[in-house]
């Protein structure tokens, strides 16, 4: 019996060795931004990375979000989350522009990630709130509100709710990693099959993670985690890369202008498509087309899908 109790008594302080330890390294994470953001019409922030990790949640409007090569339909009651070193944007529609809450987060030190937010190494960039809205829309209220009077015992309340913050988005992410639905191998190729047989039928249009994943009746983060692990790289990177080939031979025609080319591939901004075409090719769309006239031509690859 009494080994028993000693056994019981080493495993207790390991677990609360290593609770001190989590507690500890995530206690000195800190609010180093927070906001309510209104835009304008047909907004467009520039894409950009940085150090911290930033929480947006939308709460009005429509719009678009883009990180790193996924990109997201932006609706009231969505919440986005930019990890550290991840591309991100953000464009509002033209009738209905967004607003939206950002918290910037810095110091957040997380099972061995630096201001980054995975469960189980999985990065869910968009949750869906749907019922839970008024929940986190009232502590993000309270800590803007305790950050604002600075009053006695402020930094422990602000402490305290960036932390519930950080519980609760940890805990909605959670929620969507353990009901990822294992299928049959099987099952599975003929699912990754019917992604790429709709991705090369619509890259040409305007489509999102969202529209694959209805076209597929999952949700969009099994979606991509399933496709990703089939094919090496995400739905919408892959897209991209189909994107710039057919571009690369419309550009042979020279009757097209840029502009053109960009809205036949799916691209209503022409500068977006120009540096997303300049990121891949090495040059941008014009100087790619003055190569063709010199007869150096760069091949084409159509193995892309």
């Amino acid at each position: 019996m009494e080994n028993e109790y000693q056994s019981m008594s080493i495993s207790s302080s390991q677990i609360t060795r290593t609770y001190n330890n989590k507690l500890k390294d995530i206690l000195q994470a800190e609010v180093a931004f927070i906001g309510n953001i209104e835009t304008t019409p047909d907004w467009k922030m520039k894409p950009h990375t940085h150090e911290y990790c930033e929480i947006v949640y939308i709460k009005g409007g429509s719009g678009k979000v883009y990180i790193g090569q996924d990109e997201y339909d932006a609706t009231p009651g969505d919440l986005f989350v930019y990890n550290r070193g991840v591309v991100h944007f953000e464009h509002s529609s033209v009738d209905n522009p967004l607003y939206f809450k950002v918290i910037v987060i810095d110091n957040l030190f997380l099972d061995g990630e630096f201001n980054s937010i995975k469960v189980a190494g999985h990065s869910i960039q968009k949750v869906e709130l749907k019922e839970k809205e008024q929940d986190f829309e009232q502590t993000f209220d309270k800590l803007l509100s305790e950050i604002s009077e600075n009053s006695f015992g402020s930094y422990l309340k602000i402490k305290s709710l960036l932390l519930e913050i950080i519980t609760f988005l940890l805990r909605e992410i959670y929620h969507i990693v353990i009901k990822m639905p294992k299928i049959r191998p099987d099952i599975k190729d003929q699912f990754v099959k019917d992604m790429v047989r709709y991705i090369q039928d619509n890259f040409h249009k305007s489509i999102s993670l969202t529209d694959i994943a209805n076209h597929t009746y999952r949700s969009i983060y099994y979606s991509s985690h399933v496709f990703k692990e089939a094919m090496g790289d995400s739905p919408m990177n892959s897209i991209i890369k189909l994107r710039i080939e057919k571009a690369k031979t419309l550009l042979m025609d020279f009757s097209l202008s840029v502009g053109e080319i960009a809205s036949q591939i799916g691209y209503d901004d022409v500068h977006y498509f120009s540096n997303i075409f300049k990121k891949i090719v090495g040059i941008s769309p014009t100087n790619y087309r003055k190569q063709l006239e010199s007869n150096s031509l760069v091949p084409i690859d159509n193995s892309i899908l």
